[in-house]
C-alpha cells in the first residue's frame, strides 16, 4: 500500500474519532446547560478535561499496538506476550493520562485530588486504551494484508511471464526446426509455396515474440496463428485430412490470456505418428457468449499411448506450467481434463466468463 494511502487512512481514523468526541462533548453541553451566564470558567475546564482524558491514552494506545505489538508480537504469533504487553500498554497510557489531568486540570475538580478519585478517573482512559489498541491492531493488520497480497500478485505475475517464456522456448525450437527442414525440402519442387510458408513462418515468430507480452487477445487472433500454424505442419504430409481445424461461434467476442492452446496443440502434432491417417489430429472450438471450450484429439500407437502420460510436455514441465498458468489466470473459472485411453489422447479445456 503506498505511502500516501496510509497517511490518508490514519487522518481519516482520526477525524472520525475526533468528529465523534465533539458530538459527545456537545451533547453534555445541551445535558449540563453549560451555556448559561456563570458557567463560562467551568465550561473551559471541562473541555480541558474531556479532551485530555479522551484523546491522550486513544493516541498513545493506538499507536503502540501499530508501531510495537503488530509487528513484534502479533505477526510473530506470541499471543501471551502480546496480552501482557497490551495491558501493560493500557496500565500506562492510564497512568500517563491521570498524571496529565493532575497537572492541568486536577484542581479545578476536587475528586481528582484522593486516591478514589484517580482510580475513578483512569477507568474511561483505560477503556478507551482497550479499545484504540485493538483498532490499532486491525488497522495494522489490514495495511500488512494488502501489501502482502500486492506483493503475492507481483511475484504471481512475475511467475506467470517466466512461466510463458519457458513455454514459449519448448515450442519454438521444435516446431522452428521441423518447419525450416520442411521448407527447404520444399523450395526445390515449389518455390512459390515455401516462400508463403516462409512468411507464415515469420508470422508465427513474430506471434510468439512480442504479440504473446499481451495481457489478453482476441481470441481470433489467436485462432488466426493457429490457423498459420496448422497449414505449416501439413507440409509434412499429402493427406489434407490429416488434421480436423473446426471453430464454431464468434471468436471475436473473447479476450483471453495469449498461449493457451497453442502448447497443446504442439504436443498433438509432436506424439501423432499417423500423418498418413484421416483425421489423426481434431482440434475443435466450441465459442458460446459465456463459455469457451477447446478440444484436441490425437492419435498414438499403441506403445506410445502407454508412455505418453510421461512424456515431459504431456506430464512433466510443460504440461505442469500449462496447469499453473491456467490455475493462476483463472482459478475459478477453468476446467481441464486430459485423458488416454487406448490409441487416444484427449484435452478438453472449458472457459467461462466470470
Amino acid at each position: 500500500m503506498k505511502k500516501q494511502v496510509v497517511i490518508a487512512l490514519h487522518i481519516a481514523y482520526w477525524l472520525c474519532y475526533i468528529l465523534l468526541l465533539a458530538v459527545i462533548l456537545m451533547l453534555v453541553f445541551m445535558q449540563l446547560q453549560l451555556r448559561q451566564k456563570g458557567f463560562q470558567e467551568q465550561h473551559f475546564w471541562l473541555i480541558q478535561l474531556f479532551s485530555v482524558m479522551t484523546i491522550v491514552p486513544a493516541v498513545i494506545s493506538f499507536y503502540a499496538a501499530y508501531l510495537v505489538l503488530m509487528p513484534r508480537f502479533l505477526a510473530r504469533r506470541k499471543i501471551l506476550l502480546l496480552s501482557v504487553a497490551g495491558f501493560g500498554v493500557v496500565v500506562v497510557s492510564a497512568l500517563i493520562t491521570s498524571a496529565l489531568l493532575a497537572a492541568f486540570v486536577g484542581q479545578h475538580f476536587g475528586f481528582m485530588q484522593t486516591l478514589r478519585g484517580v482510580i475513578e478517573q483512569m477507568v474511561l482512559p483505560m477503556f478507551l486504551s482497550l479499545i484504540h489498541s485493538v483498532l490499532g491492531l486491525i488497522l495494522k493488520g489490514f495495511v500488512q494484508w494488502f501489501e502482502e497480497a500486492r506483493i503475492k500478485a507481483d511475484l504471481q505475475e512475475q511467475n506467470l511471464t517466466m512461466e510463458l517464456a519457458l513455454i514459449k522456448a519448448q515450442l519454438d525450437p521444435h516446431f522452428l526446426f521441423n518447419t525450416l527442414n520442411n521448407i527447404d525440402v520444399l523450395i526445390e519442387r515449389d518455390s512459390v509455396r515455401a516462400s508463403e510458408y516462409l512468411q507464415k513462418l515469420s508470422a508465427i515468430m513474430r506471434f510468439m515474440l512480442y504479440e504473446t507480452k499481451a495481457e489478453t487477445m482476441p481470441l481470433s487472433t489467436e485462432i488466426a496463428y493457429i490457423e498459420k500454424y496448422l497449414d505449416l505442419q501439413k507440409i509434412r504430409t499429402s493427406n489434407p485430412d490429416f488434421v480436423c481445424f473446426e471453430v464454431v461461434g464468434d471468436a471475436g467476442a473473447w479476450n483471453l490470456a495469449p498461449m493457451l492452446f497453442l502448447p497443446f496443440i504442439e504436443n498433438a502434432f509432436k506424439f501423432a505418428p499417423h500423418i498418413r491417417h484421416g483425421a489423426a489430429i481434431t482440434i475443435r472450438f466450441q465459442i458460446e457468449l459465456h463459455v469457451l471450450e477447446f478440444e484436441c484429439t490425437n492419435l498414438t500407437s499403441n506403445v506410445q499411448s502407454n508412455v505418453q502420460v510421461n512424456r515431459t510436455t504431456h506430464s512433466g514441465l510443460g504440461k505442469t506450467l500449462i496447469e499453473r498458468r491456467l490455475q493462476l489466470l483463472y482459478p475459478e473459472t477453468h476446467r481441464l481434463a486430459i485423458t488416454t485411453e487406448q490409441e487416444c489422447y484427449h484435452v478438453h479445456l472449458r472457459l467461462e466468463k466470470p
